[in-house]
């Protein structure tokens, strides 16, 4: 089963990390145990495991975890990094259809679409972009769940004749912890190194195949950012070539040490 199908709500995915990272290695039944310890040959109890299930299930294959003498453990390239980046990365260097959970992002900003109807609309969108998936309503809802958990999407109600269920909206943890993921705070960066590794190693970035427009979902949070002094964007003139930010020209991003 391919990422897409698995049930999960999206804090069961975070809870279960977490509790790995700190107590693994630990057994698979040991864990369901602990998150839901009722009758598992009980069909009316087994059942409500099932979300653990998938939730574990979802974090092997999005490769966060190792077995260790029938237990699991979280990988040792993720035990430093806060979990929600840490299934980023993992998400983004999937594979074959596991690919296409974050594709969907990727068809996303590619259109520069912010707003979207996961019922019908993104549906369509994605059988015609990314049409090797068989998608259907569920798959799109698993999705959804997680990438808001993760801080990538919100829910919204709109008062317009358009029926927009989500947004596409960085969440200013998520976006600080993605950059201290990726470089050190206080030492200007190059603002097309930063956004390159954030591409390729985290979320899509770009709204243009020739790397020069960066989506307005982004910009949006790096602008956030920059007016809570969280981050600094100059016009450097020795660092190459300006990334276009809300109508300003940048090519330098700094980290302010203080973080978050």
């Amino acid at each position: 089963m391919s990422l897409l199908g698995r049930n999960v709500t999206g804090d069961d995915v975070l809870a279960l990390w977490i509790h790995i990272a700190q107590n693994g290695p630990i057994e698979r039944e040991t864990l369901l145990e602990r998150y839901y310890p009722g009758d598992a040959e009980d069909p009316d109890q087994s059942d409500f495991r099932k979300p653990l299930e998938d939730a574990i299930k979802f974090l092997e294959e999005a490769d966060q975890l190792v077995q260790q003498q029938d237990s699991y453990a979280l990988k040792e390239e993720y035990l430093d990094a806060p979990p929600r980046v840490a299934i980023l990365r993992g998400l983004r260097a999937q594979t074959g259809e596991n690919e296409a959970y974050l594709g969907i992002l990727d068809v996303l900003t590619e259109k520069d679409k912010r707003y979207f109807d996961t019922k019908n609309e993104l549906d369509d969108l994605l059988s015609k972009e990314l049409g090797s998936v068989n998608w259907t309503g569920n798959k799109i809802n698993y999705w959804a769940r997680t990438m808001s958990m993760l801080g990538v999407i919100s829910p919204i109600n709109s008062d317009t004749d358009e029926n927009y269920t989500h947004l596409l909206s960085l969440s200013q943890d998520l976006l600080l912890d993605i950059l201290q993921d990726s470089f050190s705070p206080n030492n200007p960066a190059k603002l097309q190194s930063v956004m390159n590794e954030f591409d390729e190693t985290y979320l899509p970035v770009y709204a243009t195949t020739n790397r020069d427009t960066v989506a307005s979902y982004l910009e949006t949070a790096l602008s956030q950012a920059e007016s809570n002094d969280l981050i600094e964007l100059r016009q450097a003139s020795d660092f190459g070539g300006a990334l276009n930010i809300n109508g300003s020209g940048y090519n330098s991003l700094t980290l302010r040490g203080s973080g978050h």
